[in-house]
């Protein structure tokens, strides 16, 4: 047993399932929690900005109001992972299961990805301003991960560095965010607007590229191994690593098309391109 974490070791039946049910899941206490709070807080934010026509946010309220509950779970999710990947002694420990292995504060941070998801994909298809294809798909396939990690029990370790550690670069890009959506607060902090997009493209480079690659990499031999044929299962469907394998490719490429828009922004603000700046503004 860690300080903040413990696993038991795998029940000898292959055939025994491990994860939760399904009205397990739904009654959940942390997730019965978090996302009516984020639902409530959204609610409150956008009434606030919606009735104050000197807000910056007046004009576009159910943007800001999306980001702060996004921001706040999002902070909490990357330090605590990051504190899990690098610093807990169970997750450091070579015996752990990959695979298999349970860890109580992992699940912790799987049960609020499925919280944010479960709030932040109905509203990205409702509000306009949210609605682009590629985000919404992203957060579906994110929610469907997380469900099925919970349902099976399956990758809790592969879970802390890729829904939280990863998160590490989301507090910056959705400084960056703001600041494009609502310019005014950007003319009002330069200096912010330029440090955060400098530490966003530092933070994304670190944990989604040349972080993603070797942790992706021992994911990838762990979830082929659930294909062999005498693979130990626990009633974990054949289609679900292939689902995670298949998804997981979608999500690197992703993270290579965001990582060459970074690259490309860097380059225009280094070289002082404000067309290339005014642009990035207008398609975002």
């Amino acid at each position: 047993m860690g300080l903040f974490g413990n696993r038991g070791p795998p029940p000898p039946d292959p055939n025994e399932h491990l994860g939760m049910t399904w009205g397990e899941m739904a009654s959940n206490t942390q997730l019965r929690a978090q996302l009516p709070a984020m639902l409530l807080l959204h609610a409150v934010l956008y009434r606030k900005f919606a009735s104050d026509k000197t807000s910056y946010f007046h004009a576009r309220p159910n943007i800001m109001a999306h980001y702060v509950p996004f921001l706040i779970a999002f902070i909490w999710m990357a330090f605590y992972g990051a504190y899990l990947w690098f610093f807990d002694p169970i997750m450091n420990d070579p015996s752990f299961d990959r695979i298999w292995g349970y860890h109580s504060q992992s699940e912790l941070i799987v049960v609020s990805m499925l919280a944010i998801q479960s709030y932040d994909t109905p509203i990205s298809i409702i509000v306009p301003d949210l609605r682009a294809f590629t985000f919404v798909a992203h957060h579906a396939v994110v929610l469907s991960l997380s469900v099925l990690c919970l349902r099976y029990r399956a990758f809790y370790y592969y879970a802390v560095y890729f829904l939280g550690v990863i998160e590490l670069s989301s507090p910056w890009l959705a400084v960056v965010d703001a600041m494009r959506d609502f310019p005014a607060i950007a003319d009002r902090f330069p200096a912010l607007n330029e440090v955060a997009r400098v530490v966003f493209a530092l933070m994304f480079y670190a944990v989604r590229v040349f972080g993603w690659v070797p942790v992706s990499i021992e994911f990838w031999r762990d979830a082929l191994s659930l294909l062999q044929e005498d693979a130990a299962m626990h009633t974990m469907p054949k289609w679900v690593p292939v689902f995670w394998l298949t998804t997981h490719a979608g999500l690197t490429c992703l993270q290579a098309w965001w990582g060459f828009l970074i690259l490309r922004a860097v380059y225009a603000m280094v070289t002082g391109d404000e067309e290339h700046r005014k642009n990035e503004a207008k398609s975002a």
